[in-house]
């Protein structure tokens, strides 16, 4: 894919805020000055340089679509794949962290608008007052409340089963989507493609690709912690055998309570 055809956006621009809009026309311009050079002719100079790697699929979907937002290091190699980083009057660092975060507050209104509003309560019935009110006998009460003891005596039953296993699969734990899925902490990616690295740096062992909008849990207290610096983020992988992993935290939108069951990947 050539940089002029990368001009071409199959985005929808009404569903793009203004800040990514601008990030991207900014790096186009710089894209044009510098030859419009392609994706591959990208990925070999960032190799060349020693630069973070930037894959051509990657670069080209950047180019394309105009509405992700890339981490820190790989932005700032590719501005300086395009021989733009000293540029005079352009401020590319702040120009993506306004872009990252108009992109994490569209987002959260995104999710928002999805959040199913509760129902309104019925309407209060004008004629209820002129109505006599409900008399039992005392054979019906006694019914009722006998009714409602077998109810919370099946419901214990069932509880002290959940707990101990039924006797045939004593010993098996509950699924996972038995447990209630609060008091966890989660964010979600908000980078086209985000790693997944064994340690808090940019050097460590790499364990797997998280992609935009896929929500990865906080872990509050990884054991043993190790000494993180700014802007890490470590995070479960359940079904992984590291256990955990470590995140950019410019990959990630803010932490907010987990709306997904424990267990995910």
């Amino acid at each position: 894919m050539t940089a002029q055809s990368a001009l071409v956006s199959t985005a929808d621009s009404e569903s793009i805020p203004a800040a990514v809009t601008a990030m991207w026309d900014a790096v186009l311009q710089a894209l044009r000055e510098a030859g419009e050079p392609s994706a591959r002719d990208i990925e070999r100079l960032a190799a060349e340089l020693k630069l973070p790697t930037l894959p051509a699929s990657t670069t080209a979907d950047w180019l394309r679509d105009r509405t992700t937002v890339p981490g820190r290091e790989k932005f700032h190699a590719l501005i300086e794949c395009l021989g733009a980083e000293k540029d005079p009057g352009v401020d590319w660092e702040a120009l993506r962290l306004a872009a990252e975060r108009a992109r994490r507050k569209h987002l959260r209104d995104t999710r928002d608008r999805t959040v199913p509003q509760p129902a309104e309560p019925p309407a209060a019935d004008p004629d209820a007052r002129s109505r006599p009110p409900v008399v039992r006998s005392r054979r019906t009460t006694a019914t009722i409340v006998g009714l409602a003891i077998a109810l919370l005596a099946g419901i214990g039953i069932g509880w002290e089963l959940g707990r101990h296993g039924h006797p045939a699969t004593a010993g098996e734990s509950p699924g996972l989507a038995a447990v209630p899925a609060t008091g966890r902490t989660c964010a979600h990616v908000v980078a086209s493609v985000a790693r997944v690295l064994a340690a808090p740096e940019p050097t460590a062992s790499f364990i797997k690709n998280k992609k935009e909008t896929d929500q990865v849990e906080i872990v509050a207290r990884p054991a043993p912690r190790p000494s993180a610096p700014p802007g890490w983020v470590p995070v479960l992988l359940p079904r992984d055998a590291a256990g955990t992993g470590w995140m950019s935290q410019s990959d990630l939108s803010d932490p907010e309570p987990c709306t997904a069951p424990p267990g995910g990947r």
